[in-house]
């Protein structure tokens, strides 16, 4: 391969000035040079350092240690530049790859500005050069904020420069957004507008209206707008919910809301819409109780119910036990003994509404056999009658002065004494010890 002086000229120039400054000095020895190699696909291209034609690929060329930039040049290819540090005594190769020239496309646009997307991916705005077109079909998405998007293709069939124009059409329509009640926090396509009424210039389209307002609840909705239209749009706001939370005293009162029953107390009614709701609460043995409550939207109210008897009582004592007690004639049972007492345990009705009752005292063996009180109920008080008290003989008892043997009825008994009746209307206390025993009889029937 031929040797390349060319390359060398300033280096010889620089080494002859260097001796004639140096004079007499001793000579010194140049540096050792480095080798390249340059090779191109396709091969044939002409290879340029500092202007100047030095080689053609592929080709070795050799130099001192240094930084190159040289320039590759073929026709029908876009050019390149190599960039390469040589060291000394450095031999290294160098490919290089210079791809077809291609066309240069001046894409325009009236208005200017529109954004040019090419296979997915945005290129720039207009006016826009795309440089390096092989010849083909090529295609792109001109689109502008407010103007109907366009789909532009041209073709590309040799290297000469191109200019493509594109006229774009307003896609503008007018939008009118209103609400009841107004005042309503807007947003398009999730970009606060400020409150509604609202109007405004907007691209044609499918957009996504939000509408917010304490109190209310929230609008999601779709509104398509039509170029060189107007299109209106009103939005009714439904107000939050509210809950409501009833208690009672007594609890456990049945509860109707607005005439429909809705459960037991305590009990919390929600997702109740706002404003006046009747409430009414009612129990066995109470009077029912009503009030009309404000829900306010969003928020929970809270209402007390008290409720008044509407039943009254009776507290009665019946003796001796194994009496059977009537009530109304109806059966209410048996009198039974009274824990740690002589007496007998208090017979307590309850929930009676208001009126006359017959109470029936009776025993089979008892004299006389039936023994019957009226007793007035008045509502909200408990009535106690004076004690009923019948002779049923309840026990036997032998005196021990004089060896007789009697039934009667112990009416209270002490540790010392015995108050004791061998008939009806007779209660006489005695000493114990006059008794040699008492025997109790079986006084159920």
């Amino acid at each position: 391969m031929r040797k390349k002086i060319s390359w060398f000229v300033g280096a010889l120039l620089l080494l002859l000035t260097g001796i004639v400054i140096g004079g007499c000095e001793k000579q010194q020895a140049p540096p050792p040079v480095g080798k390249v190699e340059i090779t191109s696909t396709p091969s044939g291209a002409e290879i340029f350092l500092r202007g100047r034609r030095v080689g053609t690929t592929p080709d070795r060329l050799s130099g001192p240690p240094g930084r190159y930039r040289v320039r590759l040049e073929k026709p029908g290819c876009q050019p390149r530049w190599l960039v390469f540090e040589l060291r000394r005594g450095e031999v290294r190769k160098e490919e290089v790859t210079l791809p077809e020239q291609g066309a240069c496309v001046l894409l325009t646009s009236r208005p200017t500005g529109a954004e040019i997307v090419r296979d997915g991916k945005v290129q720039g705005s207009t006016p826009l050069v795309l440089s390096g077109l092989m010849p083909g079909d090529y295609s792109v998405q001109v689109r502008r904020p407010g103007f109907a998007e366009r789909a532009v293709s041209w073709h590309v069939g040799d290297v000469r420069p191109q200019q493509v124009m594109v006229t774009l059409d307003s896609n503008i329509g007018q939008l009118i957004v209103e609400s009841k009640p107004s005042q309503a926090l807007l947003k398009i396509d999730g970009r606060d507008c400020g409150y509604t009424p609202y109007k405004a210039d907007i691209e044609a389209g499918i957009h996504r209206v939000q509408l917010e307002k304490a109190g209310f609840l929230a609008v999601d909705a779709r509104v398509t707008v039509e170029r060189d239209r107007e299109t209106r749009k009103t939005f009714d706001l439904a107000m939050q919910p509210g809950s409501l939370a009833i208690r009672s005293t007594p609890a456990g009162a049945t509860v109707r809301l607005d005439g429909k029953a809705v459960g037991v107390t305590p009990l919390v009614v929600p997702d109740l819409a706002a404003g006046e709701h009747q409430v009414e609460v009612s129990k066995d043995g109470f009077d029912t109780a009503s009030r009309n409550v404000e829900v306010a939207a969003g928020s929970r109210a809270e209402v007390e119910m008290l409720l008044d008897s509407s039943t009254g009582g009776i507290d009665l004592s019946v003796f001796p036990a194994g009496v059977t007690v009537y009530v109304n004639d109806r059966e209410y049972g048996r009198v039974k003994e009274a824990e740690n007492t002589a007496r007998t345990e208090l017979i307590r009705l309850r929930n009676l509404p208001p009126g006359s009752y017959r109470i029936t005292a009776a025993h089979k063996r008892a004299d006389p056999e039936r023994v019957t009180v009226t007793v007035p109920v008045v509502k909200g008080q408990v009535a106690r009658p004076r004690p009923i008290e019948l002779w049923v003989p309840n026990v036997e008892v032998k005196w021990r002065s004089s060896g007789l043997v009697e039934i009667g009825m112990v009416y209270a008994e002490t540790e010392d004494t015995v108050t004791f009746g061998a008939a009806r209307g007779v209660k006489i206390p005695y000493n114990r010890s006059e008794f040699e025993y008492i025997k109790p009889l079986e006084i159920q029937e």
